[in-house]
């Protein structure tokens, strides 16, 4: 998924899609500024809904450039995340998946239990990229113990290195500290594959 370019109009070419298909001019919709946030969430519930995947994707980046910027809990567009984790696009999931592991930070204030069932779901998903880079680690942010086994699964295959990109491995981690003695033979496992590639893994991706 492409957030924002850092300001407020910079939308990702999804988003873009989303709203000339809606009529809207890009420059007149700031998530940025809170007296467009209403807009901008009106705008991705409404293309969830959509049956074309380019605007799904567009609701998508929307919403995760509010959920990210603002503490104040939406969740509105959480459980519209929840209802395109079921698309029967996978590139739609994959993007949707990324959305709460990039709110597992301890000071976002979004709730994404609701999401829980559905991403417990998500772990056995036929694309990678949902099964292992976003949905098992979104998973560990609440500390639920359905994350266990899927974290696990992450820390031990070559799945969790694209996740790097949205958070660090203690941030994954952290949550789930009461269950370190389950999860140990999967940190072992990961820092024995890191040694063994130079632990390029462990720096995240190359710039």
């Amino acid at each position: 998924m492409t957030p924002g370019a850092g300001t407020g109009t910079g939308h990702s070419f999804w988003a873009r899609e989303l709203l000339a298909d809606a009529g809207v001019d890009r420059h007149d919709l700031r998530w940025d500024e809170y007296e467009h946030v209403d807009r901008a969430v009106a705008l991705a519930l409404a293309g969830f809904d959509s049956e074309r995947s380019e605007l799904v994707e567009g609701a998508v980046s929307l919403a995760s450039n509010v959920l990210r910027r603002w503490r104040v809990p939406r969740p509105d567009l959480v459980a519209g995340l929840v209802r395109c984790l079921d698309s029967r696009h996978s590139h739609v999931r994959g993007d949707v998946a990324m959305v709460p592991a990039g709110l597992v930070p301890a000071e976002s204030t979004q709730d994404v239990t609701s999401a829980v069932p559905v991403l417990i779901m998500a772990t056995g998903d036929s694309y990678d990229r949902v099964a292992g880079s976003a949905a098992a680690p979104a998973l560990a942010r609440p500390g639920h113990p359905g994350a266990l086994g899927p974290v696990h699964r992450w820390l031990a295959t070559g799945s969790r290195l694209p996740f790097f990109r949205v958070t660090s491995l203690g941030q994954v981690l952290l949550p789930l500290a009461g269950h370190a003695d389950e999860l140990l033979p999967g940190i072992r496992r990961m820092l024995v594959d890191s040694a063994g590639r130079g632990c390029s893994g462990c720096r995240g991706p190359r710039r």
